[in-house]
């Protein structure tokens, strides 16, 4: 023996029409244009500066991915370089000159740049979190790939360290 209340349709449409999203906005705005929060507790800044290797010195087999010996020397100078410093990533880009096709250049350069990265990584010590290994073919050449002089300026392993102070 139920029966809905007359004025139904206004108590809905009142409910419908409440908006408590935009009551609550409205008082915050009121609440804070007169008396605004607080700034937040920010930690100390930090200073980072990034040191830029490219290095032409990082050898390959043609067309293979496994580092030369001749390589170690080198990235075992860098290795010792970097303890003690408060290394926030490092970042090593593989390169390729034009010669193949995309997506084999971009997988042996990929895997150039990760080779490099398990090196520096065991050498170092470093979380293997903090380096980042990418390959990116012939996409972004720093000479004509048309001589055989600019292939071999493309062709390269560049390390961007990222430290803080």
């Amino acid at each position: 023996n139920e029966k809905i209340c007359d004025g139904w349709q206004k108590a809905r449409d009142e409910i419908y029409a409440f908006d408590a999203r935009h009551n609550f906005l409205d008082l915050y705005i009121k609440t804070y244009i007169k008396k605004p929060p607080s700034p937040p507790d920010i930690d100390r800044n930090f200073v980072q500066t990034i040191d830029t290797l490219i290095l032409p010195d990082v050898f390959f087999a043609t067309d293979q991915s496994e580092l030369s010996r001749r390589s170690f020397r080198l990235l075992d100078s860098l290795s010792t370089s970097l303890p003690g410093k408060q290394i926030d990533s490092i970042v090593i880009n593989g390169h390729t000159d034009s010669t193949g096709t995309l997506t084999h250049n971009k997988k042996l350069s990929q895997d150039r740049a990760t080779s490099v990265a398990d090196y520096i990584a065991g050498k170092m010590i470093i979380r293997q979190q903090l380096i980042t290994a990418r390959g990116w073919g012939s996409d972004r050449p720093v000479a004509d790939n048309r001589t055989p002089a600019g292939r071999q300026l493309n062709r390269r392993v560049e390390i961007f360290v990222y430290i803080r102070h």
